[in-house]
């Protein structure tokens, strides 16, 4: 049965109900026939600013990030805006956003902060990028997958190998008695935290 907050999944000998998510094909919080398992949000820190040197092109736009000396080309995303045009009478009445590639038509991409955008470009060669773990391939949808037909804490443990991104509580009970906690998520290595230093004497973010 569905209902607006509950699923239930009978297939290949699989029955689960819980709390899924729009758009998500399996049950992230709940139950099977032999264990439950819940979930909170753990503060894990998985994200980095960093001020970046910038190559620029003759309009002014970065081409390139300068790491030890070096220019490394930078990816471009082309945005696309629409808006619906106001006081026409018309609804959804959409058209395409005249948006300058200064000022939002393009994404400019760092290959070497996993992907990470350009947030901010001051203008005078430097800016700000992002680096976030979750930019990458990731696999969490596997662990729900495999959480759904778990018999026991060693089935729970091994589908968490696939959790790397987004730093959750987890809290596990089984018909057996066993309760477990769990904290997931991957932090990204830091050179100059790994050394116990940190250039400029500013913690990340």
């Amino acid at each position: 049965t569905f209902t607006k907050e509950n699923l239930v999944i009978r297939s290949e000998g699989v029955a689960v109900s819980g709390v899924v998510f729009a758009g998500t094909p399996l049950v992230i919080l709940g139950c099977n026939l032999r264990i439950c398992w819940g979930g909170t949000v753990n503060p894990t820190d998985v994200t980095d600013y960093f001020t970046e040197e910038f190559r620029v092109n003759n309009f002014g736009l970065p081409t390139h990030t300068v790491h030890d000396g070096q220019p490394e080309r930078l990816k471009l995303v082309f945005q696309s805006y629409f808006v619906n045009a106001v006081g026409d009478g018309q609804p959804d009445n959409i058209q395409r956003a005249n948006v300058p590639f200064d000022g939002g038509a393009i994404t400019f991409i760092v290959p070497r902060r996993n992907n990470g955008p350009i947030v901010e470009n001051n203008g005078d060669g430097t800016g700000v990028s992002v680096q976030y773990t979750g930019w990458g391939p990731t696999f969490e949808l596997s662990t729900f997958r495999a959480w759904a037909r778990a018999e026991n804490l060693d089935d729970f443990v091994a589908a968490l190998e696939n959790f790397t991104v987004g730093g959750q509580n987890w809290g596990y009970a089984d018909i057996d008695g066993n309760i477990a906690y769990f904290a997931t998520g991957n932090p990204p290595l830091r050179e100059d935290l790994q050394n116990n230093t940190v250039d400029g004497g500013v913690p990340p973010f």
